[in-house]
C-alpha cells in the first residue's frame, strides 16, 4: 500500500539484477542496522501498469531507486494491492 503523505510506494528496479547484489543494494540503501531485511518481493512493472499504475524514476538515493505512482485514495487501492501481491515473486533471506 502507498504512504499516505504523496500516495507513492518506493521500489528499487532489480531487473537482471544478480541475488545478491539485490540483497547489497536492499542492505544499503533500504535496510536499518537494527532492523535488517528479510527479504524482498519481485514483480515485473507490466503488471503495475495493467493495474494503472506507473513506474517513475526517483535517482535520489540510487540510480535504480523509482516511486510507483497513480494510487488514489480509493477504496480498491487493497484490492489493487492483493493481486499485485499475488503476481510478485517473495525471496526470503537464508536464516530469517
Amino acid at each position: 500500500m502507498p504512504r499516505i503523505q504523496d500516495g507513492d510506494i518506493s521500489v528499487y528496479r532489480t531487473l537482471g539484477m544478480a541475488k545478491t547484489d539485490i540483497v547489497d543494494l536492499g542492505a544499503h540503501f533500504v535496510g536499518q542496522p537494527d532492523l535488517p531485511l528479510k527479504g524482498h518481493c519481485s514483480l515485473v512493472a507490466q503488471d503495475l501498469f495493467v493495474e494503472g499504475l506507473d513506474v517513475v524514476p526517483a535517482p535520489d538515493p540510487h540510480e535504480r531507486h523509482a516511486n510507483v505512482c497513480g494510487w488514489t485514495s480509493d477504496p480498491k487501492n487493497r484490492i489493487i494491492a492483493k493481486r499485485l501481491a499475488d503476481k510478485a515473486t517473495l525471496v526470503v533471506y537464508e536464516g530469517e
